[in-house]
């Protein structure tokens, strides 16, 4: 008896191959910037820029609407014009002679750029920025709400005021307070005094380093 031959044919993805069952090696990892413990700007990643109109969103003044004065890049923080007041025990600009100036100021402490949004300029909601390239090849801040270009920050003009510095130079001088006036001047006697104990205590370790070798 002849055998027929048999007209079924196994497709490509059942068909056995001869090669070993070993897996290829993986490839590399791409490189990234954001590596686990590195330091990330998300002023620079929200498009946050100092002069914009922004809502905090939590804490005690939550609601409440400031222009941005200043931003540290460092800690993530921004300090928002009017929100997040509190009390300096000791006014940098307070000197004896001129009394008029209170002793306790008010200042803005810093808030996390995580409590804040900027505002939509059409829906005045809080919303996301976003980059998007215009038809004359700029490169804009475009609200995610309503898709509108975000307007230009307040100037710096604007942003500056002589009592910046208030709340650092208060918190740097909060334990010490105001240097009296005699102590403003350097006594030479003194000074010199405290010269010869530091080189008789030197002198002192010296002969008990001799003495021990």
């Amino acid at each position: 008896a002849v055998k027929r031959k048999s007209k079924y044919v196994a497709p490509e993805f059942l068909s056995v191959s001869n090669r070993n069952s070993i897996m290829p090696p993986l490839p590399p990892k791409k490189a990234t910037n954001l590596q686990v413990g590195t330091h990330v700007d998300f002023a620079k990643f929200f498009n946050i820029k100092e002069g914009d109109l922004v809502r905090v969103l939590y804490g005690k003044d939550a609601g409440k609407q400031g222009v941005i004065r200043k931003i540290d890049h460092k800690k993530n923080q921004v300090i928002v014009d009017g929100c997040n007041m509190t009390k300096s025990f000791w006014s940098p600009r307070w000197t004896p002679k001129t009394k008029d100036v209170p002793s306790i100021t008010t200042v803005e402490a810093p808030i996390h750029i995580h409590n804040i949004a900027p505002l939509d300029p059409v829906v005045k909601k809080p919303t996301r920025i976003k980059r998007r390239v215009n038809m004359f090849g700029e490169s804009v801040r475009v609200s995610k709400i309503s898709g509108c270009a975000m307007p230009e920050p307040v100037p710096s003009e604007f942003l500056t005021d002589p009592t910046d510095n208030d709340f650092e130079i208060a918190q740097h001088n909060r334990m010490k307070g105001p240097m009296k006036d005699k102590y403003s001047k350097k006594d030479k006697y003194h000074f010199h005094m405290l010269l010869n104990i530091t080189a008789r205590l030197r002198g002192e370790k010296d002969d008990q380093l001799l003495n021990q070798k």
